[in-house]
């Protein structure tokens, strides 16, 4: 492999930013875009990984290659069961209004795995950054940062797009460079240092940590035998929820049942309307670790768009929906929280795999 320019074009319109980015505030900043929405820029010209990736599909269609098509990734993948969670792997990881593709260099424990970042810009690297060619892209090259490796939620996991060969996973672990891959480098430290892609992609994976809620150590046994208040609102105290607040009925439904913490604003409309603010029984950790497998994260993701909701407050609902089927379980036997969540899934319509 010869050694190539930057693949990525800087734009110059004011507010631009490079093409991998897709980046247009804080993670947990949803309110002025939707969660389903793959090219939201808050009035700002932006080029994303998805736009990059979005091109590589156009080209699918016009240089045939089928390979990345819809379509065709989902009879590669299979079932979202079915998706590869392995070594070599190379998935879309997001978390609102932020996201990046992430190759996945070990196995998953039941909640994260370790991943270093890949890009279609290589501005700044350095010998520790890897140009290695795009499988399923005509002429693509990505380059693999291993010096930013971090261990992710896979609650952040959105698709796979492709999978790398494992002698690069072998690389990212301090191996020989491939055969039919490059060092991006050498560059001098402080090159390195001020790289911008380094620091965006730095910037994007401390905010996909920090996006997901930890984790909140609740047995199912002591979840499900707890108690909490129950609000019985008027028609008209429901009808004054909605007019102050601005929401829907479905959503003010949700805060009186305790199923997602209110904000402020809703905190202080239960105390003044119904007097009193429903007590939230947090979700056992079970049952928030399964919501982590990336089988869940598209019906997230449609529930957020369907009750204008960030993709943390959706979860909320969601696995607090799934708890309310188990609640008249009785005995030691411990709810099979995938199968909750596919029922509730299933009443609610929306999509699953």
């Amino acid at each position: 492999m010869t050694r190539r320019e930057a693949s990525s074009t800087r734009l110059s319109s004011k507010g631009a930013v490079r093409r991998d980015r897709h980046r247009t505030g804080t993670a947990g900043t949803a309110s002025n875009c939707a969660v389903g929405d793959d090219h939201c820029t808050n009035g700002k010209d932006i080029m994303t990984a998805d736009d990059r990736l979005q091109e590589l599909i156009g080209l699918a269609h016009a240089a045939a290659q089928p390979q990345l098509t819809e379509p065709a990734l989902r009879e590669r993948f299979g079932r979202r069961d079915g998706w590869p969670l392995r070594a070599g792997a190379v998935w879309r990881a997001r978390w609102d209004d932020v996201a990046l593709l992430a190759l996945l260099v070990g196995n998953p424990t039941a909640t994260t795995v370790a991943v270093t970042p890949v890009t279609f810009d290589d501005t700044g690297a350095d010998a520790d950054t890897l140009l290695v060619a795009f499988p399923s892209g005509r002429g693509a090259i990505l380059a693999v940062w291993r010096t930013l490796r971090r261990d992710l939620p896979l609650a952040l996991l959105d698709r796979p797009v492709d999978e790398l060969p494992l002698a690069v996973i072998a690389w990212t672990a301090g191996g020989p460079v491939p055969d039919d891959a490059q060092l991006a480098g050498p560059a001098l430290p402080s090159v390195s240092s001020r790289s911008p892609v380094r620091a965006d992609l730095e910037d994007d994976l401390d905010a996909l940590i920090a996006a997901v809620p930890a984790l909140t150590p609740v047995s199912s046994r002591r979840t499900a035998t707890g108690t909490r208040k129950r609000v019985l609102p008027t028609e008209e105290q429901f009808a004054a929820l909605v007019a102050r607040l601005g929401v829907s009925l479905p959503v003010v439904l949700d805060l009186v049942d305790g199923k997602r913490e209110p904000s402020p604003e809703e905190a202080s409309a239960l105390r003044d309307i119904v007097a009193i603010t429903p007590e939230v029984t947090p979700p056992p950790a079970e049952l928030v670790i399964e919501m982590y497998h990336p089988r869940w994260k598209a019906t997230v993701l449609d529930l957020a768009r369907r009750r204008d909701m960030n993709e943390a407050a959706a979860r909320t609902v969601m696995a607090s929906g799934a708890f309310a089927l188990a609640a008249r379980q009785t005995g030691d036997q411990s709810p099979d929280w995938r199968e909750r969540l596919a029922r509730w899934a299933d009443a609610e319509a929306l999509e699953r795999s």
